[in-house]
Order: C-alpha cells, then structure tokens, then sequence
C-alpha cells in the first residue's frame, strides 16, 4: 500500500515538473525588462558603478536595459515589426503613434484590468486624458498630468512703473501701453531704441508672441460655441480683428523690425537688452535675463505676468493646457508574460509624482542621498544637489535619461544647483510662475483632436502665407482667403473636428 502511494506520488510530481515533455523552469532572480526611450541626452550609460539602475535593481528587482534612441520613432517601429519590441515605451506626447500600434495590436490592450493594482498611478491620470486614450471601451496607455500652464504675456513693469502706467486690460488700452513703451523712452536713456513688441517668425510665420495675442478675441482654433456649434476663428470674424490689430502695431513702428524674419534665439538679443516691453516667456525669463546680464540682480523684477487683454465678449483667456504631459504602452509580449507583467506594475506604481522612487531616480540616486527639496508655496519646490557625487550625472550625461522614464513637468520643481539656499531669482521664477498658474484659460476640450496632419499642414501654409501679406498691406481680401483655407484643408477639419468632438459627448 506504501509503494503504491509513494508512486502517486511520484507521477503527481513528475506532471507538475514536465511540461510539453520538458522540464519547467522555474525562474529566479531580478526581472529582465527593457525600458525605451527618446532621450534628453543620448550619450551612453555604464552598466557598472551606475548608481540609478543599481537602485532599481534593489528596489524593484528589475534589471533594466536604458534604450535611448534618437531615431525614436523608425527604431520602435522597426522593433515591433521584428517582433523584439521592448518592455516599457515611454511615448511623450506622440499619441498618434500609440494609435497606430494600438491598431497594429502589439500593444497592451487594455489597462483597465490592471487598473486596482496601480491605485496611486490612474490617480495622477487626468479624466480628460483617460477618455483621450481610451478605443472602444479599452485604455490603452497610461498618461501623466499636462505640464504647468507657466508661459504668458509678461510686460515690463519697470517700464510701466516709469511712465506711471497701469497694466492693460483691454486691446485699447494694449495699444495705448505700446505707443507709450515704444515713443516716450521708458528706459530713460534719451534714445529712441525701444518696442512695445517682438516676436520669432524665423520667416515662415507670425511667430510666439504676435500669436498669442488673438487670444484677446477668443480661442485660437476649432472650439465649440455656446450654441454648440464648431467654430474657428477664420470663420467667427476673430481673426481677422486680430489681424487688423497687428497691423496696426506693424504700421505704427511699435514691434520690433525683425519680428517675422528672426529666429528665437535671435530675438533675445534685444529682449536681454532692455529694449523689448512685453514678450510671451515661461518665470524662467527671470533667470535668462540676469545669465544674460552678468547676474547684476539688476533684471530680477524686470517682469510681471500679464493676463491676456479682453477685446470681446468670450476673449481675454490665455491658451488652452494640453490633456496631459507624457504616455506609456507596454508591448503585448509584456502583458502575456505575467512575472514582467508584475515587475512592470511594481515599477509604476512606486515611481509615481512624490514617491521616494521618482525623487530618487528623476532627482538623484545612491550616492546622492537625493537632493535637497523645499517647498517655496502650495505648488512649487526647490531641489538642490549638495552632493559630493553629482560627478556620476556630470561624468555620464545619458544618466539623465533614466529621469525621463518617469518624469513629470507637473512636478514644479524648480531646480537649483549645488545652492542649498533659494536664490531671490528662483523666488522671482516662483513667482511669475504661480501667477500665470491663476490665470483663466479657454477649456482644453480642443487639446483632445487629432486632425488629419495633410489637411492640417495645407490649411497652416495658406494660414501662414495670407497673414503675412494681410498685415503688410499686400492684401485686404479676406473672403478669398477663407475660400481658399476652406477648399485646402479647413473645410475637412472642421468636419472632422465635429465628428470628434461627437465621439467625445462634448457635442450631440
């Protein structure tokens, strides 16, 4: 009776050892998971005396291959057609590419079963970037919330303050503001060298300020109106009443004569200068300014940010913010391998915005003790690195591009150096930052479009041909125009925007 069961035994043994007439193996050790990326740097890695993927290893149990390619988008697809795509893709703002290997069904299909174990990850996940992401009922990636809205107009209050001027609220009162900035030597010193405006057409276009501008009038492109219809500017009168304000700020000399022809870089020379009264700039304005200037601490409170002016009834409202700040898929080998699987869940849901993992990881790791972090008010915080062992990011520059695997621009950190102290110019960033934070904004419903990129591309060219020549007075037929922009492109995106924004529900 014994011998009879020890051989139950046995054969009960032997069927959970073999598989297929093979032996199963049983797999030990860290998980082996390739991480892929479009880097910040590039530059190569060591695998040894790598403090950030030792710190993985330890924490996660994880052995992870950095692949950060520059040719990012070609080398991804290559890779999936192989069938050798990596583990975790870190897809930034390219949604159109998730779509496409979405539809290609190499992609984990739906994160919706994963969804209660990665609590602290699809709360940081906007609504409005989940409905974005999600295909016929199934999520098919997983997104971070949108970075800061900290660019806006900023003027001169210096200037404001030498003319005993207040800050503009309406287009008038812009008009006014510039005639003064430009004609009655805010700067004091006996020249007529300054302008109200500027930009950075690089000779293609209108450029960042001179843009944001028809914001004083309303949004900027396809929106819904309070009838719930599609409208854009082109079509609603808009645009042009912006045009006819540019060109009278060209016409009377009060923006800078290079503003259509120059490059960014370019247009900073007169900007660091002291000679330009308002320009469309993130806080970080304080800190380039006083670089640019030997940091005197002459520049510091050069600026103020500016609410943009209201020229009708539903403008004066900065730009919409996007629905969200960066995108991760992972491979449908991933997800049918359930010990990568585990290890992937593990990864993501430690590193999520404020964790230990993320601060060590995106700020500094091992070694580094991690930096320094204060909070300057509700929203921002400052690090520093008062490390002894900051050479391991100096000495191997492609270290930051483990930091982008998880990053956050929404995690208003402002940082400073090997400066343990806040410096009154990071305060000054602070400052015109939260400001513009308050600021009212058009809804980001519009940020949820994805226009077919021909019809879109023919519409700008025409776009950017007419406004030029409207504003230089080579053409006043308008109508034309917008026959024109309607049979390129305009007329099929304005379809389709409908059609999205009823796949959505924002419309009926």
């Amino acid at each position: 009776m014994k011998k009879c069961l020890l051989v139950m035994v046995l054969i009960l043994s032997i069927s959970f050892v073999f598989a297929s007439g093979e032996t199963e193996e049983v797999l030990t050790g860290p998980v082996e998971l390739e991480f892929m990326v479009s880097p910040w740097v590039g530059q190569p890695v060591p695998n040894v005396d790598n403090p950030i993927k030792d710190y993985i290893l330890d924490k996660f149990d994880i052995d992870i291959k950095l692949t950060n390619s520059s040719e990012f988008d070609q080398q991804l697809l290559v890779r999936f057609a192989s069938d050798n795509p990596p583990n975790y893709i870190h897809l930034g703002n390219k949604s159109s590419l998730a779509f496409q290997l979405y539809d290609e069904g190499v992609l984990l299909e739906d994160w919706n079963e994963y969804k209660d174990r990665l609590p602290k990850t699809m709360e940081m996940m906007p609504d409005i970037a989940e409905k974005y992401f999600t295909v016929d009922g199934k999520l098919i990636g997983l997104a971070l919330p949108p970075p800061p809205a900290n660019w806006s107009l900023k003027i001169k209050k210096t200037w404001l303050d030498s003319l005993g001027m207040e800050m503009p609220t309406t287009a008038e009162e812009l008009l006014e503001v510039a005639r003064a900035f430009t004609f009655n030597d805010p700067d004091g010193n006996g020249k007529d060298d300054t302008y109200a405006f500027t930009s950075a057409g690089g000779g293609k276009n209108i450029g960042d300020l001179i843009f944001q501008l028809q914001h004083m009038w309303g949004p900027s492109g396809f929106y819904i109106d309070d009838s719930q219809n599609i409208q854009h500017p082109i079509l609603d009168g808009n645009h042009k009443q912006f045009l006819d304000f540019v060109k009278t700020i060209v016409s009377e000399g009060l923006i800078d004569p290079d503003w259509y022809t120059q490059s960014w870089e370019q247009h900073k020379a007169r900007i660091f200068n002291d000679k330009i009264g308002l320009v469309w700039y993130p806080g970080v304005i304080a800190s380039e300014t006083e670089n640019a200037t030997g940091l005197t601490g002459d520049t510091i409170d050069w600026y103020e940010s500016m609410p943009m002016p209201k020229a009708s009834e539903n403008g004066g409202k900065d730009l919409h913010i996007g629905i969200y700040d960066r995108l991760i898929v992972v491979s449908k080998k991933t997800s049918e391998n359930e010990r990568e699987m585990d290890a992937m869940i593990r990864f993501l849901e430690g590193t999520t915005l404020g964790s230990e993992a993320y601060n060590a990881i995106r700020w500094g790791v091992g070694a580094f003790e991690g930096p320094t972090m204060v909070d300057i008010n509700d929203v921002y915080k400052y690090s520093s690195y008062p490390s002894k062992d900051t050479h391991f990011f100096q000495n191997f520059k492609g270290a930051f591009d483990y930091g982008k695997l998880i990053s956050s621009r929404g995690d208003h950190v402002i940082q400073g150096g090997t400066q343990t102290e806040i410096s009154e110019i990071a305060l000054k960033q602070v400052e015109l930052d939260s400001t513009t934070l308050s600021f009212k904004r058009y809804s980001n419903e519009p940020a949820m479009l994805s226009l077919d990129p021909n019809n879109t591309s023919n519409a700008k060219d025409v776009l950017d041909q007419f406004e030029i020549k409207y504003i230089l007075g080579e053409t006043m037929d308008y109508e034309a125009f917008t026959n024109e922009w309607l049979a390129s492109g305009g007329q099929a995106l304005l379809e389709e925007a409908e059609a999205q924004f009823k796949k959505y529900g924002f419309i009926k």
